[in-house]
């Protein structure tokens, strides 16, 4: 159900996060210590692109559930190495610690 919805409502993404991604790059001010860290900075990386995907699927009309499965995907693309993935994964998933809970609400409310 979940890969019927995305593929019924790609295009829209698409054309949402095309734009979207354009701006975000153009310039993307790493916060203070992450410059001098590599992998703050995939790390960083990382947590942006989630989010902005996350926020462009949901825009073109897609669940939540769909929305996550997506950007999961697409981080799986970027080739961040396994453990950092899953860290990036984990902030997103919803748990129960504050601190992750926090980060992931910050990035999604940023990116929206």
């Amino acid at each position: 159900m979940i890969l019927f919805e995305v593929f019924k409502k790609r295009g829209k993404f698409l054309a949402i996060f095309k734009q979207c991604w354009e701006v975000v790059v153009d310039d993307m001010p790493y916060p203070e210590g992450a410059e001098q860290d590599s992998r703050q900075k995939l790390a960083y990386f990382g947590m942006i692109a989630y989010s902005l995907v996350y926020e462009s699927a949901v825009a073109a009309g897609m669940s939540a559930s769909a929305a996550h499965y997506l950007a999961r995907m697409q981080l799986g693309k970027y080739k961040l190495g396994r453990d950092l993935t899953s860290a990036i994964e984990a902030i997103f998933s919803g748990s129960e610690n504050e601190e992750e809970s926090a980060c992931a609400e910050l990035f999604l409310d940023r990116v929206s």
